[in-house]
């Protein structure tokens, strides 16, 4: 059914014709380019309302060309030209302002010690500085961390910020501000800078009896030859030269407010600014008509220093500031960051000035610095906005620690006896996991089905184990692991419903999915560490002596355990007996067995045909068993493939065990310390020999170390203690994986264990009966592309040829904002994924799934909205190519030498890609050496050998198809290699290079004369293989692979780093109305929701001098916000202003929390399905991954060329402590009438009347 809007098919074509093919194609391009720019018309937005008695009301709301709100009204008519967004079930907010960030602290989240404010950013500088080293340029560093700013920001709703970012040129400036020009997002850009002569020496408070310590003769100050500071750090006259000079340069060449760029002058603080920058700033505001920002009395160590510094202003910061004219310039504004400590009065100075204060509740918190008290700011007539502060400060990993924390119920007594740490490396494992998606899921599975050579997909439904597409693979592995479940499950009752993929092989150096793995370099961005089969029973590791079963681990551990000699029994050799099944023991072992005292040797075996391993070699080379190793006082410890499963018996034995480096890592190698469980050499055991002399020199030591090591593993390596273990794995399997989905191929675990594998179950699942379709075509399109899609569907799109049933389907986001706007027509298939062209991969291989569980479909053709593709000629070719006949070997060995053209040393598949794309060209030979020659006849000779194919996709007639002959293939592409094949068809958008961004493939042989391509079904059932989180945020990497006949795909998937946000602007609104419930005993002094909003937009927009603004008000700033009433954050229906605020409305995009819908700004949408538009995010945190390396907090993270020394950190921590009173002094005293230091309960009062 049409909409009122739409464009009529015939007045579409009748267009076409009178503007003729390319005017057409340009016309469109044209309109889409001006789609994100408006007018946007919002039909029927819920609006907060004040007067209204529910709070809320519904308008029509139209966000003008020119960056303001232009209506506001109910039931309006949406003008010409204008976009309509269905408002219906959304809420309509100004957008919200980050009046205090610091972009160049986003690439050191994380790496900060917790300290307070003023020992912090001692840190904190050497850490940013050794962050920006890991690009090529400080400029790039200070544009993608702008960047990573910016978008963290527009996620959580900004529309605007201020960063006062720490800059050292004016390119670092210029790449920062472009940052957010390409954004979209409006700044207020306030280059940081100071003048003392030690960087932020002054932060470092003094302490008031400094004078009296030095005359004590205390050291260990930050003063000359460690006394204690008495005068304040000096500054740096050419340094304040190159501020002033630096400002007036990004002035002059950078404020651009008309396109959302506005320079704002930013002194650090009042401390660590001389008073002579502070009034040339305050003559740059005036000159160039700038805003101001400062940080001011941020942390009680600034009260203190404040009280002695400027005594000549009463003590006050604030009066100090107003001194030098920065507090009010006339025509701007000024923002002061925190303000933890002011006076009343000192507030009323602010108001005055008609300042205004930036709260910060995040970092005051991180920092310990103390709280604004936005109440009584409000009350005295000042002007509060929101900031988050720096990444830094405000780390964000609260969500990450909730998320993976979270468990439905403890674990039972008898686990929990274990302790958290004994289950540290389950959490860590299944971080990169929390919330998989289906998709993700599905693509383990595939690895088991298609890759894994010793695996099994685990489902647990109703309490019953399930086993899918085992792989038998090694050994008795998949047996022994599937016993320990049943174990567990007997141990601990009803196991909680889950679906995991366990694999049973050695180990991975690399692994990527959720899979649960034996053992994998810790560096491993995926796999979950479990315990392996050996910890049940290891049969294969029994020597012929021994008797059957005395490897299963409850008896085999009780054996160590009662044999074990005490230490002055054992023997003082080296010990170690082990199958050569490495070439690392092969090396190794002789130099190991050449040391004093070594009994080391290699055995040799095989493997039974009933899968037992049989000892061939005899003497001292013979099997020792287990129990009888502990009579060693020191046990070698060598990997094998990947690591050693004996370890966890030598560690029983009481010996000291000398290991190699763990490089692969089993569950429990996260426990073990080195020089307590066990000891270290070298890999090539190059050390041992000293090593192993120092422990017999100090057999106290080396008894120790045995005696640690035993009584761990006899504690933790336990029945009870694996069981647990994998307890915690399937409740935390339950918890962050999809829920089981049983198959008739699902078989209960008791009948795999009996060896009944071709038996499927019960009663199979019913799969419903799918249409048959020799052909389907998918149009990726938006709901804008009507105009488009009318125009496809009524010319080539309508095309039917006989013998051949063909449909096909637009392919539209659910999440497209205009979806609302379309009819039902039949053709159309919506896939619940995000909207937008960076989600074009997301969104056709949702469509693949779908379109093949409806369909039994031999081929799909891949076109675009504005495709005009001559399906004729098109389709007839497909069975051509699935039966191998495209490009057809022939058997003459030369064409003869009337060539077309030749080309030396290109290959096979360049010389068939140029054959495609020369018209005349219908034969083409390769030789030996690659020289390719291509042929419109081909004469048969026998001169020269050479490989000859006919290209058959020109030949004329039908061929005769054999019966179940089907190739996979992909048939016809634009691009090789992102080049453009050609261009002389009726598509102008071949010279498109954004189609590199579409499947990344470069595939053959290329089909010139369409501008899609076509591929069998089981390349899109490949394809749709894949994980969607896979697909949102990682990079393709494609290729073909030659084939004589025809070319097929191989596909790379690589992950990149997800990250926590910190610039979250709903979690400062939040704990802003949280925190003010600590200002007051009397709850109606406390923020309500509402008031939180208000602050964070209109507060935000006249903090930065745009009154009238953050408001849904005609002739306002069209920086918007739309969030959407049915995310499930925001349900049930209630206040949903009350929910924004308290609830958790930015869980990820796409996730069951996310509520924002799109951002606009100045007018134009920058967000849309919560993601920016203007920004690759799988670009991005490919860049922030490549530049960034693991570190631990401190000064590991720190520059060295920039790292404070240990003795200045002590140096200021010594006077840190006696300044603030925490060195057992008396203290200071200024503070003491301070409203800060009473109680909350002695700080209430009322300012404003009651509220009911």
């Amino acid at each position: 059914m049409s909409t009122p809007w739409r464009a009529p098919t015939a007045a579409s074509a009748a267009l076409a014709a009178a503007l003729g093919t390319g005017a057409w194609w340009a016309w469109c391009a044209w309109r889409r380019q001006r789609r994100q720019d408006g007018p946007w018309f919002l039909r029927g937005v819920t609006i907060l309302d004040d007067l209204s008695p529910s709070g809320y009301r519904e308008v029509d709301v139209l966000l003008g060309l020119d960056g303001r709100i232009d209506l506001v009204c109910a039931s309006a008519r949406r003008p010409p030209g204008a976009q309509v967004i269905d408002g219906s079930r959304k809420l309509l907010l100004p957008g919200f302002v980050n009046a205090h960030t610091h972009s160049s602290q986003m690439l050191g989240r994380g790496l900060v010690s917790p300290l307070p404010l003023d020992l912090w950013i001692l840190q904190m500088l050497a850490v940013t500085g050794a962050a920006m080293e890991k690009f090529d340029s400080r400029a790039q560093a200070a544009y993608v961390a702008a960047l990573f700013c910016g978008v963290e920001c527009l996620m959580s709703g900004c529309t605007a910020l201020q960063d006062h970012c720490f800059v050292l040129s004016f390119a670092e400036a210029e790449a920062a501000c472009k940052a957010y020009k390409d954004l979209g997002l409006r700044v207020f850009f306030a280059p940081m800078l100071n003048d003392d002569k030690v960087l932020y020496e002054n932060y470092v408070p003094r302490s008031g009896d400094a004078a009296a310590r030095n005359a004590r003769g205390e050291r260990g100050g930050l003063g000359p030859e460690g006394s204690w500071r008495t005068e304040v750090g000096a500054s740096d006259e050419a340094k304040c030269r190159a501020s002033l000079a630096l400002w007036e340069e990004c002035a002059q060449k950078l404020h651009d407010p008309e396109n959302g760029v506005n320079i704002v002058i930013g002194p650090v603080s009042l401390y660590s600014c001389s008073a002579k920058l502070l009034k040339g700033a305050t003559e740059l505001r005036k000159k160039y008509q700038l805003n101001g920002h400062t940080h001011v009395l941020e942390s009680r160590g600034q009260k203190l220093e404040a009280a002695r510094r400027f005594g000549a202003n009463g003590g006050s910061a604030v009066s100090f500031l107003e001194s030098t004219g920065f507090l009010e310039v006339p025509g701007t504004s000024t923002s002061l960051a925190h303000c933890c400590w002011l006076e009343e009065w000192e507030m009323q100075i602010i108001a005055q000035h008609h300042a205004a204060v930036v709260h910060n509740p995040v970092s005051n918190l991180r920092l310990g610095s103390g709280v604004c008290h936005v109440r009584r700011n409000l009350c005295n007539d000042v002007t509060v906005s929101l900031g988050v502060d720096g990444a830094m400060s405000s780390d964000g990993l609260a969500a990450l620690g909730q998320g993976i924390q979270g468990q439905a119920s403890p674990l039972p007594e008898r686990c929990e006896a274990f302790g958290g740490d004994f289950y540290r490396q389950s959490l860590a494992d299944f971080v990169p996991f929390l919330d998989l998606s289906v998709w993700d899921a599905q693509r383990a599975k595939n690895h088991c089905r298609v890759q894994g050579e010793a695996c099994f997909v685990v489902q647990i439904q109703d309490g019953q184990i399930y086993i899918l597409d085992e792989k038998t693979g090694f050994q008795s592995r998949n047996r022994l692991t599937m016993q320990m479940l049943q174990r567990v499950a007997a141990k601990f009752g009803p196991l909680p419903d889950a679906e995991f993929v366990v694999d049973t092989s050695d180990g991975y150096s690399h692994v990527e999915g959720p899979i649960f793995v034996i053992a994998k370099f810790p560096s491993s961005p995926g796999g979950i560490l479990y315990p392996d089969f050996s910890s049940y029973a290891w049969p294969e590791s029994e020597c012929p002596s021994e008797a059957v079963g005395s490897h299963v681990w409850a008896r085999a551990a009780a054996r160590i355990s009662s044999r074990a000699s005490g230490w002055q029994e054992k023997s003082e050799q080296l010990f170690w007996r082990g199958a050569a099944t490495s070439s690392y023991r092969k090396q190794v072992v002789p130099d190991i067995a050449a040391l004093p005292f070594a009994n080391v040797s290699v055995m040799t075996w095989v493997v039974g045909s009933a899968g037992q391993r049989q000892v061939v070699s005899s003497g001292d080379n013979s099997c020792v068993p287990i129990d009888e190793w502990c009579q060693h006082k020191y046990l070698a410890n060598l990997p094998g493939h990947t690591m050693a499963l004996a370890l966890k018996y030598r560690l029983l034995c009481g010996s000291v065990v000398v290991s190699s480096p763990l490089m692969y890592h089993e569950w429990y190698y996260s426990q073990l310390k080195d020089q307590e469980h066990f000891v270290s050499v070298d890999f090539t055991w190059s050390s041992a020999a000293d090593v192993l002399a120092a422990l017999r020199g100090n057999p106290g030591l080396a008894e120790g170390i045995g005696a640690r090591a035993r009584e761990w593993a006899e504690s933790h390596l336990t029945e009870d203690g694996f069981d647990c273990y994998w307890l915690q794995l399937i409740r935390l399997a339950q918890q962050h994986f999809p829920a089981p989905q049983l198959s008739s191929a699902s078989l209960p675990i008791e009948a795999v264990a009996l060896g009944h594998g071709h038996h499927a179950l019960e009663g199979p699942l019913e799969v419903p009966q799918r249409q048959r379709m020799d052909v389907i075509t998918v149009i990726p399109a938006r709901a804008k592309d009507v105009e488009l899609m009318d125009y496809a569907r009524s010319t080539w799109l309508g095309v039917q040829l006989p013998g051949f049933t063909h449909r096909h389907f637009f392919i539209m986001a659910a999440a497209d904002p205009d979806i609302g706007m379309l009819g039902h027509e039949e053709d159309l298939l919506l896939v619940d994924c995000p909207h937008g062209y960076r989600q074009l991969m997301q969104k056709m291989v949702m469509a693949y799934r779908l379109l093949l569980d409806r369909f039994e479909v031999k081929f799909f053709i891949r076109a675009d909205v504005d495709s005009v593709l001559p399906l004729e000629f098109l389709l007839p070719l497909l069975p051509r190519a699935a039966n191998g006949q495209a490009v057809v070997p022939l058997p003459a060995s030369n064409c003869g030498d009337l060539g077309r053209w030749r080309m030396p040393s290109i290959g096979h598949l360049q010389c068939q890609i140029e054959c495609a794309m020369d018209r005349q060209c219908h034969y083409f030979q390769v030789d030996s050496a690659g020289d390719c020659t291509t042929f419109t006849t081909c004469t048969p000779m026998k001169s020269r050998s050479a490989a000859v194919f006919k290209y058959a996709l020109r030949a004329s007639g039908d061929l005769e198809l054999t019966e179940n002959h089907d190739r996979p293939f992909i048939l016809g592409t634009i691009l090789h290699g992102n080049k453009v094949l050609i261009n002389d068809s009726y598509n102008p958008q071949w010279n498109n290079l954004e189609y590199s961004q579409d499947l990344g493939l470069s595939v053959y042989p290329p089909y010139p004369e369409a501008s899609g391509y076509a591929m069998s079904a089981d390349i899109a059932a490949f394809l749709a293989s894949v994980g969607m989180a896979s697909l949102a945020q990682l990079q393709w990497k494609a290729w073909a692979i030659e084939d004589t006949a025809l070319g097929t795909i191989l596909a790379g998937l690589s992950f990149d780093l997800l990250q926590m946000p910190t610039e979250d602007m709903t979690e400062a609104i939040k704990l802003a109305c949280l925190l003010s419930t600590l200002s007051s005993v009397d709850y109606r002094q406390w923020l309500t929701a509402k008031e939180a909003l208000k602050l964070a937009s209109e507060g935000g927009y006249a903090a930065m001098g745009m009154q009238g603004a953050g408001k849904i008000e005609v002739g306002c700033v069209a920086d918007v916000t739309l969030w959407d009433l049915t995310a499930m954050s925001l349900l049930p229906r209630g206040d949903p202003a009350s929910l924004l605020v308290l609830g958790r409305p930015q869980q990820g995009p796409g996730q069951a929390g996310s509520a924002l819908h799109s951002s606009f700004v100045r007018g134009r949408r920058v967000v849309s399905g919560g993601l920016p538009l203007t920004c690759n995010l799988r670009r991005l945190r490919e860049t922030l991954w490549r530049h960034s390396e693991p570190r631990a907090t401190g000064a590991a993270a720190m520059d060295p060329l920039a790292r404070p020394s240990a003795e200045m950190q002590r140096a200021a921590e010594v006077e840190y402590r006696g300044a603030v009173g925490l060195d057992g002094s008396e203290g200071p005293r200024q503070l003491s009438s301070h409203l800060a230091l009473r109680t909350i309960w002695d700080y209430a009062g009322a300012c404003l009347p009651s509220r009911a």
